[in-house]
């Protein structure tokens, strides 16, 4: 799964240790949750897709207002512009609220350009560090 900026609009933190012991590959570009904050990974030496080197900084872009991520493959559905997007936890995949079945699933953002079934990609206005909380 990776992820595409659209917008300079950003906030962000250094996780150092993010991929220190992790047992899967972390991408640039992969949605992750650090503590309580979801957001995008990336590292400035390594290209989006690309995975991050065990050891290396990962700066969490956690706050976005056009973010351009994967959305579940597959699923047929479109999100339509204003609607909350969700991500399934064990999994990261992403759908918009329409489809949302399980309660343990988190809101991420909010649908910023409307994506229709076919698409791959769509553009959310990533709030990973407030919209937790959100129904």
């Amino acid at each position: 799964m990776f992820a595409r900026m659209r917008s300079q609009n950003y906030r962000s933190f250094l996780a150092p240790d993010v991929t220190t012991g992790q047992a899967g590959t972390i991408n640039c570009g992969d949605l992750l949750l650090v503590e309580d904050t979801w957001g995008v990974a990336f590292n400035a030496t390594v290209a989006i897709g690309d995975a991050i080197p065990v050891g290396s900084s990962v700066v969490l872009i956690y706050n976005c207002d056009k973010i351009m991520v994967v959305k579940t493959a597959g699923q047929g559905t479109a999100i339509p512009c204003g609607e909350h997007v969700y991500v399934v936890p064990t999994t990261l995949e992403v759908y918009g609220a329409a489809t949302k079945a399980d309660p343990a699933d988190v809101c991420i953002g909010i649908c910023t350009e409307p994506a229709v079934a076919d698409d791959v990609l769509v553009e959310i206005d990533l709030k990973g560090d407030s919209m937790t909380d959100q129904a």
